[in-house]
């Protein structure tokens, strides 16, 4: 943050200020965890400086506990699988400068406008969970005071408070927030007027929105409140206006008790919907191959699938019987025992997650068992070959 501090408000003592220090050099998302084709740990703080596209992490999204990744851009983060958040992320709300005083009979110079907070949206495939020491902020900071007016001249108003990012949260199973965790998306206060000046706008909060395919567990501290105006010879500057607090669930949504703002800015709670249009980025399992691709009908065979989307799977069937024992190694693999089956034949490999069931394919083929011989069996092939053997011993030898 280039030595700035973010403001979080009423948050535990090691989260009411934090700075990152100078010599983070800004990068571009898509070098974030070398573009994450695996999971993405977030141990160091990182700042986000340009967005290139959307970061696409193939496994877990971890952020640890007493680490800092900012964005000073929109971002979009898509994870396959699950995401923890123990730390902060967000955008920090950079203040506007202060007006320069004015020189004998000049008049004072306004404050700085802040500039508008990054906003910020991810889409997870699996869960979300924010712990108690986490936090989620993209507040705006405050506008800059005017300056003093020379002698007998009038001071410089105050500068607007800067407007706070959006957060979005997506995920295709559960979200789940601790107590103590904090998401904050207020705006900045307007800067100071001098004398005979006004006092600045505060800044507009930010949007919030949690959209979950199954239930929202929130007992996060969620503000979203405007700037308020600053103070000014003249008046006061208005305040910003409320964000907006959205929970859409296709389940049920349990919110603790004052963890949302209330009044004229209260959440809008809604649960139990069968279809989020929000969550069109919660596509099916694809199934792509299966090794080896058949097996005897008796089942038992141990079978590896690739494919994508294979995080947080909550089945596998081969030609429509469950697939037993699997294990989801990673977004893309699987392995499990085929099943038993009355007749041999191609038959169907399909995975299903909270985001929907792979199409039917012919990947695996039953066949028909091989007789094994009996020991009788065994003993008449075993003369047999000794006789053919003697025989022909016997033709050499002539």
């Amino acid at each position: 943050m280039n030595g700035r501090s973010w403001s979080l408000g009423v948050v535990p003592l090691l989260l009411m200020q934090i700075s990152m220090p100078a010599s983070a050099a800004p990068i571009d998302l898509s070098q974030l965890c070398s573009g994450g084709s695996g999971d993405c740990v977030i141990s160091a703080n990182t700042s986000i400086g340009s967005a290139s596209g959307a970061l696409n992490v193939g496994g877990n999204f971890t952020v640890n506990q007493g680490v800092v990744l900012e964005f000073r851009v929109p971002v979009q983060i898509n994870v396959s699988g699950n995401m923890v958040l123990s730390g902060t992320i967000g955008a920090p709300g950079d203040g506007g400068a202060g007006g320069n005083g004015g020189a004998p009979g000049q008049p004072g110079g306004a404050g700085g406008n802040a500039p508008a907070v990054a906003s910020g949206t991810i889409n997870v495939l699996g869960s979300i969970t924010l712990n108690a020491s986490s936090a989620a902020a993209t507040e705006g900071g405050s506008g800059g005071s005017g300056g003093a007016g020379g002698s007998g001249q009038l001071g410089g108003a105050g500068g607007a408070g800067g407007a706070a990012g959006s957060l979005t949260f997506n995920t295709c199973t559960a979200f789940t927030s601790a107590t103590g965790a904090q998401v904050r998306l207020n705006g900045g206060a307007g800067g100071i007027g001098q004398t005979g000046a006004s006092g600045g706008a505060g800044g507009a909060a930010g949007a919030f929105a949690i959209n979950a395919k199954q239930n929202i567990l929130s007992d996060a501290a969620v503000t979203a409140l405007g700037g308020a105006g600053g103070s000014g010879g003249s008046g006061s500057g208005a305040n910003g206006a409320n964000g907006s607090i959205t929970l859409n669930a296709g389940g049920t949504i349990t919110v603790g008790s004052g963890t949302l703002n209330a009044g004229s800015n209260s959440a809008s709670i809604n649960q139990n919907q069968t279809s989020l249009a929000a969550l069109s980025y919660c596509v099916a399992p694809t199934v792509a191959s299966v090794s080896p691709n058949s097996g005897r009908i008796s089942g038992g065979s141990v079978i590896t699938i690739t494919g994508t989307g294979f995080l947080g799977a909550t089945g596998v069937t081969v030609g429509g019987a469950p697939c037993t024992n699997f294990t989801v190694v990673n977004s893309t693999t699987i392995t499990c025992t085929a099943p038993t089956r009355s007749s041999a034949g191609p038959v169907s490999v399909e995975v299903t997650t909270p985001s929907g069931t792979s199409t039917a394919n012919t990947l695996y083929v039953y066949q028909m068992e091989t007789a094994i011989p009996t020991l009788s069996e065994w003993a008449v092939l075993l003369l047999t070959s000794m006789i053919v053997a003697f025989a022909a011993w016997r033709q050499r030898r002539r």
